[in-house]
């Protein structure tokens, strides 16, 4: 096993150069704009060429990741891919990553790799960096790095609730010993549960959703997660808890999944109250909102409640909890914003979308302390925490994540519908590719109904 630091070395993030602009979407669907762009977060919505999928955008990630690093194939052991955007029952999409990079690098280049997918809603990415994290500790290894993607493109039924939430975009981490980026620390917790919040029936192409009651599932899963988080941290890290210092003091920032972007002021919320409430602190915090209503079942439906939904927004009028979410919760909501839902990638979005903004503030970043609250419904929930290294500020330079947004096309509204209608090449392209993976045919044959053809346009 290795006593080597793990964790993240660089990550590059890919988004789909067509945005919809959230003020036209509520004009058209007739919905009030500010509840979309403060209620809901929402400023732009990535949109999807029609060459593109969940397997093209994991390709252009990892290209990216592979090219910035200088590595050859042989330096990868392993890619893994967190997706729950899949046209096939059957076939990984890392295999279709492996099949695309080869018409970079070459037949069989990439044969030697594992490659896999994990499925569980929107927490699939963080399974496979778990897993992957696992495999280089155990010295499984032998040497070579691995490659995680987190790739999704989020489709609701048009004029359904969950339309404005939509958005598209990967995320390849190259994870290896002694990483430039960020130390993924062991301590971890998890949530496990049979729910029926957002499930996609086999017989649908779009997702079946109960949106309030998704909301609670998730905080409830989440509370489970990071209590077995915190009692494993305090055991292996040991920090210098007083009586009235919280797990989150330690934490100089956090990074949530962003169903929608605002979804972190309602997690960190019931985060903080939940970890607050025992501690002097409180006290102040009460003179502000008034008593905290009494709990009786801590039960799903119980989050639900009028008096506790109305105690929640309350507090995060607070100061105590401002000040916090302003500086810790905030920065990683950036990019969603941006960018809309992106299911498995949009934890890694939003920590991106961290690093990079902090950075250009001046923050200095080295052994500053991320905590990570990932989710997938259905449901699961993970809560682990990583720390930034000193290489993070050679990493930075290259960062690009926002100059990616800001060369965006914008689409009208027609296209945006045109688009979300229709299948892989049965639509023109708003954009010709360019030096990026295509699709390039859909199979009507035989032997090949359904299956798609990619190309790498250069």
């Amino acid at each position: 096993m290795t006593a080597a630091k793990v964790g993240v070395d660089d990550a590059t993030v890919y988004v789909p150069k067509l945005y919809l602009d959230m003020e036209e979407f509520a004009e058209r669907r007739h919905l009030d704009p500010d509840h979309i762009k403060k209620g809901i977060g929402m400023l732009q919505m990535a949109i999807p060429d029609n060459y593109e999928d969940a397997a093209t955008m994991a390709s252009d990630a990892a290209l990216e990741l592979i090219r910035r690093n200088g590595l050859q194939p042989s330096e990868i052991g392993r890619i893994y891919v967190g997706t729950e955007t899949m046209e096939d029952k059957s076939k990984p999409v890392a295999s279709k990553v492996v099949g695309m990079l080869e018409q970079v690098y070459g037949r069989d280049t990439f044969s030697h790799v594992d490659g896999v997918d994990h499925v569980f809603a929107c927490i699939g990415g963080t399974y496979a960096l778990e897993n992957t994290l696992d495999w280089i500790r155990s010295g499984r290894n032998r040497g070579k790095a691995g490659i995680v993607i987190a790739t999704d493109v989020a489709k609701y039924e048009l004029n359904s609730d969950g339309e404005y939430t939509q958005g598209a975009g990967a995320v390849a981490m190259l994870v290896k010993e002694e990483p430039r980026l960020i130390e993924i620390e062991e301590s971890v917790g998890s949530c496990t549960k049979h729910e029926r919040d957002f499930f996609k029936p086999l017989d649908r192409e779009h997702p079946v959703v109960d949106g309030k009651y998704s909301i609670a599932v998730y905080l409830d899963a989440m509370k489970t997660a990071y209590l077995g988080f915190a009692k494993d941290f305090v055991e292996r890290s040991r920090p210098p808890l007083t009586k009235d210092s919280a797990l989150s003091d330690f934490a100089d920032y956090f990074t949530y999944h962003l169903p929608f972007p605002e979804m972190a002021t309602q997690a960190a919320a019931y985060y903080f109250i939940h970890e607050w409430r025992d501690l002097a602190r409180w006290k102040d915090i009460e003179r502000e909102t008034g008593p905290l209503p009494p709990r009786k079942d801590y039960s799903v439906n119980e989050l639900l409640s009028e008096d506790y939904r109305a105690f929640r927004k309350k507090f995060t009028s607070s100061s105590a909890f401002r000040n916090v979410y302003a500086s810790k919760v905030y920065p990683s909501t950036l990019a969603g914003r941006r960018i809309g839902n992106t299911y498995c990638a949009s934890i890694y979005i939003g920590f991106l979308g961290l690093t990079e903004s902090q950075a250009e503030a001046g923050a200095e970043l080295t052994g500053k302390r991320v905590g990570f609250a990932s989710y997938g419904s259905g449901c699961s929930a993970k809560v682990f925490s990583g720390v930034y290294q000193e290489g993070v500020k050679e990493i930075i330079k290259k960062m690009n994540l926002f100059t990616q947004l800001d060369l965006r096309k914008r689409i009208s509204f027609e296209d945006y519908e045109t688009l979300h209608k229709s299948r892989p090449c049965e639509a023109e392209s708003v954009l010709e590719p360019h030096s990026e993976f295509a699709i390039n045919m859909v199979g009507k044959g035989k032997f090949d109904y359904g299956f798609r053809y990619y190309d790498f346009a250069s």
